[in-house]
């Protein structure tokens, strides 16, 4: 199950997830991942497609943690980047 984060406990997950938090990590995951599958699939139409993209992004955050913005929206930074992995190429 998933809940809807506010504006200041997005940013507290940032910063502790900026900082190496892990377990920050899994929270955002846990409070987010529902919305990003949608996202992705509803895109792409295929679940196992959506699935990888979920994950790739949450991966990408991990590894791009230190310059990530402390006063970026998390959930609108999280739709970019469904967005940009998605772009379906002719």
């Amino acid at each position: 199950m998933s809940h809807k984060l506010s504006i200041a406990e997005e940013r507290l997950l940032l910063s502790r997830i900026r900082k190496g938090d892990i377990e920050a990590l899994e929270i955002l995951f846990i409070s987010y991942r529902q919305r990003v599958f949608l996202d992705a699939y509803l895109r792409l139409k295929d679940k196992a497609a959506a699935w990888s993209v979920t994950t790739e992004i949450y991966s990408w955050l991990w590894q791009h943690k230190p310059g990530l913005s402390p006063f970026t929206s998390i959930k609108l930074m999280l739709q970019e980047e469904v967005k940009k992995r998605t772009i379906v190429k002719p």
